[in-house]
């Protein structure tokens, strides 16, 4: 599914948007299946 995807972030996005008219709002809104690993956190 294309939701699902990640979507790029810096220029890509733009021209990631103009190829994906309908789905550019994701540019602006967080990415709800983005998950930080346990060890990226910082106590």
């Amino acid at each position: 599914m294309v939701e699902t995807r990640p979507v790029p972030g810096g220029l890509g996005g733009i021209f990631w948007g103009i190829w994906h008219p309908t789905q550019f709002w994701r540019l602006f809104v967080p990415d709800p299946n983005l998950r930080i690993q346990e060890e990226d956190r910082t106590p």
